[in-house]
């Protein structure tokens, strides 16, 4: 395996196990959750760079609908994690206390945080 190719895995590797970790975050506390999510934040865009053909890729080639649903997926993926993202900037106590945000932290909230399973009912 090349070692682009070993970083590239390393680092999928890793955000699957910073995702279970920020999943538990009843388990662990504010200050380590938002540390992971930083950590997250940073592999994310790293990820991106170093998929930068896929991103020049977009428009070559034909669309099939199995490539169109992978692409839909992907869209929404990218839109759920930048939407986190963004969220994480709002709440932020620790990491990202020094941004000093103070407006729309209740949609940040909202954003951020999956509602209720009985208020999916």
């Amino acid at each position: 395996m090349k070692p682009k190719a070993r970083l590239k895995l390393g680092i999928d590797i890793l955000m699957t196990f910073l995702l279970l970790f920020l999943m538990g975050y009843q388990f662990w506390g504010d200050e380590a959750h938002e540390w992971a999510g930083a950590g997250m934040f940073a592999l994310f865009i790293v990820h991106h760079l170093l998929n930068g053909n896929w991103h020049r890729n977009l428009l070559r080639g034909k669309y099939n609908p199995t490539r169109i649903l992978t692409l839909v997926i992907d869209i929404l993926l990218f839109a759920d994690m930048s939407g986190l993202m963004i969220s994480a900037l709002m709440l932020s106590n620790h990491v990202f206390a020094f941004l000093d945000i103070s407006g729309g932290i209740s949609f940040a909230r909202l954003l951020h945080m999956p509602p209720p399973i009985g208020a999916l009912c």
